[in-house]
């Protein structure tokens, strides 16, 4: 599986946002308590669906964004662009919307500052048992 590692957002990230929507205090807290656990998950599931992607050497070729999102293009980092919480059937829906990074010589790089690839939507679930699942990537969009 390939690895990736969570940064800090960028200069040129757009403003972080963390939302609680329909929560007590106390759901709050069970949130504060497991976002380490969280983002571990968050890591594993994002790892995963990286590792499907093609990891081909585009340098020459004639179109380079024929075999997009491709790891060859990726730098192995990722940042935390939007954190949602909300309450859905007794369970807490944990929405993170991440930015994976390019390499700054990959071949379709904008060579500016922003590294910006591809885009992901990951949804995880705490149960109501306090068990944290991964529902997976919902959504994800070209940067």
């Amino acid at each position: 599986m390939r690895k990736l590692k969570l940064i800090t957002p960028p200069n040129w990230a757009s403003t972080y946002e963390n939302e609680y929507e329909n929560l007590t205090n106390e759901e709050i807290e069970i949130i504060k308590s497991e976002h380490e656990v969280l983002i571990r998950k968050l890591n594993n599931c994002i790892e995963e669906y990286v590792s499907e992607f093609p990891d081909i050497d585009n340098t020459n070729a004639e179109d380079q964004y024929e075999n997009y999102p491709n790891f060859f293009e990726m730098s192995g980092e990722y940042y935390i662009t939007q954190e949602t919480y909300n309450k859905d059937s007794g369970n807490i829906m944990c929405s993170y919307c991440i930015e994976l990074q390019n390499r700054p010589d990959a071949p379709t790089s904008s060579k500016g500052d922003n590294r910006d690839y591809h885009g992901l939507e990951v949804l995880l679930i705490i149960e109501e048992n306090n068990t944290i699942t991964i529902d997976g990537v919902v959504s994800s969009w070209g940067s």
